[in-house]
């Protein structure tokens, strides 16, 4: 279980290139249609330039812009059926030693697991609003190890009973600014404060072992959000946040990408189908080693939302 950091590094440049693309493509679809909206709001905007109306204050406008704005909150509640794929890396001095131990593969943690998350958008004005997340998993397992796993510099022996575990909670919640204004279609930059705390572990009351490793990072996060509606019962929606960090303690990428169907019974209710891709890296200082958490998960979701 010795890797290569250079061959380590070259495939995780190749991932963060593909989930890029691929964020790319998804919101490449929306942009004919995004300026398509917005030459239909410039023509609406002409047609009522060339109408004598009465002065009225910018405090007076932004005051009907929000009674004039009909749905104020939006809140999705809903599941993905994730693949799950984590793993934890301990280097020596300098990046000089390397050992990795994947979660699923060594440790024996559910490669397949139904995530639940909330996402909650308030819209203040038809320009600005709110825009919080939120999701949770944990996992654990009883487990005899297949090979021998080297954790925090100690080797656990082949044949080790253990329990390991992986806990994550992210929370995100910050301002939305509402770059198009529509009663069909919306796009907006949000700008994120999100926490996410990761930990993980392994014990055995046999071995007299426990240790884990773990980060609590509050990180910046930028992003778009797009919701364009096809049909009055019919739209799409997308959204995807990404950051980068490099200081001399805390170092890092976070992904985070959906894209939805949404099939809307009522003007409140909407139920929708669509993919979703979360993937975060941290690398921070443990002891006299430098832990790299890698843990990502993408696959189908599924849920309900309400508009009022």
């Amino acid at each position: 279980m010795y890797l290569n950091p250079c061959k380590f590094t070259e495939m995780k440049i190749v991932t963060n290139r593909i989930v890029i693309l691929a964020i790319i493509i998804t919101f490449g679809f929306f942009i004919p249609k995004l300026s398509h909206a917005i030459e239909v709001d410039s023509l609406t905007t002409l047609a009522i330039d060339t109408t004598a109306k009465p002065v009225i204050s910018k405090k007076q406008q932004r005051r009907q812009a929000r009674k004039d704005l009909k749905q104020h909150f939006f809140i999705n509640i809903g599941i993905t059926f994730a693949k799950l794929h984590s793993t934890v890396r301990f280097e020596g001095p300098e990046g000089l030693l390397s050992t990795q131990v994947g979660l699923e593969r060594h440790l024996g943690l559910a490669s397949q697991k139904n995530i639940y998350f909330t996402t909650f958008i308030y819209r203040i004005t038809p320009r600005s609003g709110l825009f919080a997340s939120y999701y949770g998993l944990n996992r654990n397992n009883a487990y005899q190890l297949q090979n021998d796993i080297i954790f925090k510099g100690d080797t656990l022996k082949k044949g080790s009973l253990i329990q390991a575990y992986f806990n994550t909670q992210v929370f995100s919640i910050g301002y939305l600014l509402s770059i198009l204004k529509s009663e069909n279609s919306f796009l907006g930059v949000y700008f994120n404060a999100y926490l996410i705390n990761v930990t993980t572990g392994v014990n055995s009351e046999v071995l007299d072992f426990d240790k884990s490793v773990g980060v609590i990072a509050p990180l910046p996060n930028f992003g778009m959000l797009a919701i364009f509606s096809l049909k009055k019962w019919l739209s799409l929606s997308g959204g995807m946040g990404i950051f980068f960090l490099n200081t001399n303690g805390l170092n890092g990428t976070f992904v985070d990408m959906n894209f939805h169907m949404a099939f809307k019974p009522a003007k409140w209710l909407s139920l929708n189908i669509g993919y979703q891709v979360f993937n975060v890296t941290a690398g921070f200082p443990v002891d006299s080693f430098r832990a790299i958490i890698d843990y990502n998960f993408s696959g189908p979701s599924a849920g309900i939302a309400f508009r009022f």
